[in-house]
């Protein structure tokens, strides 16, 4: 499956486990708009986003899911450890 869709499922997903698009975003300190871009693959969701699109939606979609281009185990690490400090 081409990376295009793999995102648009993974996106239109986390969009669905709210009421409304605006709920999401709120949800992941966005504007509707962006959120827009994101769907019309005018933007990338970056990578920063893709974390709290996982967290909002509790685990029902992964970061790994949004963007299979980048190593997620890499980020996770940097991440935790920054969170410990």
């Amino acid at each position: 499956m081409p990376y295009a869709f793999v995102e648009m499922d993974a996106l239109t997903t986390a969009i669905s486990k709210f009421d409304t698009m605006r709920a999401f975003s709120d949800a992941i300190g966005v504007k509707p708009p962006t959120v827009s871009q994101w769907i019309r693959r005018e933007r990338p969701i970056p990578m920063s986003k893709c974390l709290e699109i996982e967290r909002a939606c509790e685990g029902a979609v992964t970061c790994e899911e949004l963007r299979p281009d980048v190593d997620w185990r890499r980020h996770r690490d940097l991440n935790e450890q920054k969170e410990a400090a």
